[in-house]
C-alpha cells in the first residue's frame, strides 16, 4: 500500500493508472521530502562505466608504487664520488703524525784490492809471453799459426763464430790487451776448442790440435809453478832483512 501525500498521487491511484515499479514517488512528494544525498565514491562504485574508472584507478596506483620503488631505489644508492672525493681531501690535508722509518743503512763498502799497476801486470803476463814462443816453434803449430783462411774454407765463418790464432795472441801481448793472466788462457783455449769442432780427431790438424793442446796444459802448470816460487822466494828474503 502506497503513501498518499497529495491529491495527485490519490488521483493515479483513482484512475487506476500503473504505477512505477520499486520506491516511487509523486513529484510533489519528492520535492517534499528530504532527499539524501549519495556521497560521490559510492556514485563511482555504480556508475556505468565502472571498469574504466577501475582501470584509471590500477594506472595510478600503480604510478605511485612505481614512484616510491623509484624512491627506495635512489635512497639504496651508494652515496656520490663527491662526499669520497672530499673524506680524500680532509684525510690529505690532515697533518700527518706518524714516525717515517728510519733509513736503511747504507751497504758497507766492499773491500776491493787496489788496481795493479801496469810493471805488475806486466810481470803476471812473462808466462804468457813464455809460452805463446814456445807453442810457435812447436811442429804441430802450423795450423794455428795465422788465421784460418776462409777463402780455402768458406763453411768456417758458418760454424766457428769466434775464431783465434797463434799470431792474434801475440798481437794482444805487444798491444797490452790482457790484463790478466786468465785473459790469455780463455784465447789459447778457444783455439784448441775450434779445432775440435770444425776437424776431424783423426785428421792431420786434429791431431795436432790435441798435440798442441798437451803441450800449453803441461808447460803452462810448469810456468805457474816456477813463478810462484820466485814469489815465494822475494818474500821470504825480504823479510829475512
Amino acid at each position: 500500500m502506497y503513501a498518499i501525500h497529495f491529491i495527485a498521487c490519490y488521483n493515479i491511484l483513482l484512475l487506476n493508472a500503473q504505477v512505477p515499479r520499486g520506491k516511487w514517488q509523486c513529484p510533489g512528494c519528492n520535492q517534499k521530502g528530504n532527499k539524501k544525498k549519495v556521497p560521490k565514491k559510492l556514485k563511482i562504485k555504480f556508475a556505468p562505466n565502472s571498469d574504466d574508472d577501475n582501470t584509471k584507478d590500477s594506472v595510478a596506483s600503480n604510478g605511485v608504487s612505481a614512484s616510491a620503488d623509484a624512491s627506495d631505489d635512489e635512497s639504496s644508492k651508494p652515496p656520490p664520488e663527491k662526499k669520497a672525493r672530499k673524506d680524500s681531501r680532509d684525510s690529505s690535508s690532515a697533518p700527518t703524525t706518524a714516525i717515517s722509518a728510519p733509513a736503511a743503512a747504507a751497504p758497507a763498502p766492499s773491500k776491493k784490492g787496489k788496481p795493479k799497476s801496469r810493471e805488475a801486470v806486466e810481470k803476471d803476463l812473462t808466462p804468457c809471453r813464455i809460452l805463446v814462443q814456445e807453442m810457435e816453434s812447436s811442429d804441430d803449430s802450423w795450423p794455428f799459426l795465422y788465421p784460418v783462411n776462409t777463402k780455402q774454407f768458406p763453411t768456417y765463418k758458418k760454424i766457428i763464430k769466434n775464431p783465434m790464432d797463434i799470431a792474434t795472441i801475440k798481437k794482444r801481448l805487444s798491444d797490452k790487451t790482457y790484463k790478466t793472466r786468465e785473459d790469455f788462457c780463455a784465447d789459447v783455449r778457444l783455439i784448441f776448442a775450434n779445432c775440435e769442432v770444425f776437424n776431424e780427431d783423426d785428421s792431420p790438424v786434429g791431431k795436432a790440435g790435441y798435440s798442441m793442446k798437451s803441450l800449453f796444459n803441461t808447460r803452462w802448470a810448469e810456468l805457474i809453478a816456477q813463478d810462484n816460487v820466485i814469489d815465494d822466494g822475494k818474500g821470504t828474503g825480504s823479510g829475512g832483512k
